[in-house]
């Protein structure tokens, strides 16, 4: 079962058409070069489980634990990579530190993003540690692809307040109810502040140019004047 303790998801919401059937992300798709060197590296790096090979048709699929990633082989559509502002497939870890040595234990070539949010401690390029400060780093599969490494979890417990594995209590998705006294009020004082400024408004109808009098209005129009509109 998916633990949604960090999902911004109330199951409880009611929501409309295809909102109210929704389940989860099942899969995303890259198309790749060489189909056993990509199941190779998702299997034995990232250490994703196969799932299903098929070389005759050349696909695969793997788990990446709460979804799947679907290799295809075909034309490659991979960023780049002029900077870390590129799509990308995140994945969560719970000690970004662990993860990163992991990464330099297999010589695996990542670049640490220093611009990501700190959340509650130092930046990771600072010397943060691990359990307050958010740490998110960027490698590449053999075609090229972004993967994120990244213990987001804090970035959200971050955002949303939470302390020491608070659950979402009184998390709610949606507009709060409103105070029905209090937009009463409220609507009552600026119809009161409207009324104001249109009496204003008429007590100074002097300052606006009088219409011309019947006499001094032209009867026809000018010809001259309508030949040059």
């Amino acid at each position: 079962m998916v633990n949604n303790q960090h999902l911004h998801w109330n199951p409880n919401f009611p929501r409309h058409g295809i909102g109210q059937n929704l389940s989860h992300i099942r899969h995303s798709t890259f198309f790749v070069s060489d189909l056993q060197r990509s199941v190779d590296f998702y299997s034995n790096i990232m250490k994703f489980k196969v799932l299903t090979t098929d070389e005759e048709n050349g696909s695969a699929t793997l788990s990446m634990k709460n979804m799947v990633l679907e290799l295809k082989v075909g034309a490659t559509t991979a960023f780049a990579g002029e900077n870390l502002i590129v799509g990308h497939v995140s994945v969560d870890v719970p000690d970004s530190k662990l993860a990163f040595d992991y990464l330099t234990q297999k010589k695996v070539d990542f670049e640490i993003n220093v611009s990501v949010p700190k959340g509650n401690g130092k930046a990771e390029s600072e010397g943060g540690g691990s359990d307050n400060t958010v740490g998110q780093a960027f490698i590449r599969d053999p075609d090229g692809y972004y993967l994120e490494i990244c213990n987001c979890h804090l970035l959200t417990d971050f955002v949303l307040g939470l302390t020491n594995g608070q659950l979402l209590d009184g998390y709610q998705e949606g507009v709060k109810s409103v105070d029905t006294t209090y937009a009463a009020t409220k609507l009552f004082t600026k119809a009161q502040v409207a009324k104001k400024r249109l009496k204003r408004f008429n007590s100074s109808s002097s300052t606006i140019a009088e219409p011309l009098p019947e006499s001094d209005r032209p009867q026809e129009a000018n010809p001259a004047i309508l030949n040059n509109l």
